[in-house]
């Protein structure tokens, strides 16, 4: 293992208290009002729960058949019924003819998920869901600016402040409701819990042990990083006062933020590969920020091999969540679904590179040199040994 280690995702969390960048961002959510949880998962809870008070005894709720399980343990919080729908080929978005067919009079609502930062197509998903009788809920919470904000193309739209999320604060979620009648059918939140001191010192330890040269110390603790497992929602607290004050001065910072340079370098180097990798960056959100660089390998094979080396390089490669929604541990029985070819496929070839404020351009230099070696480069195992010894 590299003592050298760029963690996957995410920027130092910088907390700065501004009354003022509050009440500039409600307006800048304008129509849409907003609700504050503890976590985007009961934020995405509390929004499906709104769907079903509406849905006059609707019960189903499509979700892709690859994401995060948080997705399915949000649903089953509110007393939905998930129903999982398989993915356009090479995309990571819910496939038109798939999402069609359970389409129905018990569809309460669908739920459109912008993976790593790549906004779903939500022109086709609201008139689809307009056709059902459904509600469309954009589920944002690895992209900032929501896709739909500007044009009010969905009923609720759901942001996490998590770690490692555009906008973070280390938890809290939000829902954006378009509708006020909508809104007065979101659940109330149970008291919150926090205070400045804790978060200070949470944040502080987080930007100390995400530095390349710490990094290695968590990866090594039994703390689950990374880890895709099932994990059943408990409750929805609100966000905690702190966390709110600090909310509108966290969008304001993040939005201030230079395009990612590296994403632009990596997308240029990448075009090298662009017979054997298919660069999901450039095909589906070209001028987009990203949470994490998707690429899709040749074969499941290859996309191990491409993850093992640049994590050895310590280079802060993912596989993400590794498989379709399925087939994560301790997901509870009876999920509907059918065989998901391409979220599988999808799942078995995904592999994400960094572009947080921390990597640079030696960074890049390195990824590409290992990624050609593992693709079979000449001279490349001269090539990912020296990748490797200079982590």
């Amino acid at each position: 293992m590299s003592i050298g280690m760029l963690p996957p995702a995410g920027d130092p969390v910088v907390l700065g208290d501004d009354q003022a960048a509050n009440a500039r961002l409600w307006r800048q959510w304008l129509p849409y009002q907003p609700a504050l949880y503890a976590s985007g998962t009961a934020a995405l809870a509390a929004a499906v729960t709104a769907a079903l008070a509406t849905g006059h005894g609707r019960t189903e709720v499509v979700l892709p058949g690859y994401g995060c399980p948080a997705l399915v343990s949000a649903v089953l919080h509110a007393g939905g019924r998930p129903v999982l729908v398989d993915l356009e080929p090479e995309r990571p978005w819910l496939s038109r003819q798939a999402l069609e067919a359970v389409l129905g009079p018990r569809t309460a609502a669908v739920v459109a998920v912008s993976l790593l930062g790549i906004p779903e197509r939500l022109a086709m998903l609201r008139k689809a869901a307009d056709q059902a009788g459904a509600l469309l809920i954009e589920d944002s919470a690895q992209a900032y600016p929501p896709a739909g904000l500007a044009n009010g193309s969905a009923d609720l739209v759901v942001l996490s402040l998590g770690r490692g999320k555009p906008v973070s604060l280390l938890g809290g979620g939000i829902v954006l409701c378009r509708d006020l009648r909508l809104a007065a059918r979101l659940p109330a939140p149970q008291p919150p819990a926090g205070s400045r001191w804790r978060l200070r010192a949470k944040a502080a330890a987080y930007n100390l042990l995400r530095r390349p040269q710490l990094y290695w110390i968590p990866e090594l603790l039994p703390l689950g990083l990374g880890e895709t497992r099932y994990q059943p929602l408990h409750g929805l607290a609100a966000m905690d006062q702190v966390r709110q004050q600090l909310l509108g001065a966290a969008v304001e910072r993040y939005l201030q933020q230079q395009e990612q340079r590296i994403r632009s370098l990596l997308g240029r180097r990448l075009a090298g590969f662009a017979g054997e990798l298919v660069d999901l960056a450039a095909l589906c959100a070209p001028q987009r920020r990203l949470l994490r660089y998707p690429l899709l390998a040749p074969t499941p094979v290859l996309a191990d091999r491409l993850a093992q080396a640049l994590r050895r390089a310590g280079l802060g490669a993912t596989r993400m969540y590794g498989t379709a929604l399925p087939e994560v541990p301790g997901l509870p029985q009876g999920i509907a679904g059918g065989e998901l070819p391409q979220a599988r496929d999808f799942a078995a070839r995904l592999l994400t590179l960094p572009v947080h404020q921390g990597v640079t351009g030696v960074h890049v230099e390195r990824m590409l040199a290992v990624i050609g070696a593992v693709l079979g480069e000449p001279d490349g195992r001269r090539v990912e040994d020296w990748a490797e010894k200079q982590g």
